[in-house]
């Protein structure tokens, strides 16, 4: 997971790509969820 990787410094480009493309599923996942919470109200 994104929390225990942020931890240890990144030990290459591939690492840092890897974190960046969770962190955009996670907020991605976090702003649909939001989104689905308003249409259901």
């Amino acid at each position: 997971m994104v929390l225990m990787e942020a931890n240890t410094a990144p030990k290459s480009t591939k690492d840092v790509t890897r974190l960046l493309f969770e962190a955009a599923v996670a907020s991605a996942v976090l702003t649909s969820l939001a989104w689905l919470n308003n249409c259901l109200r």
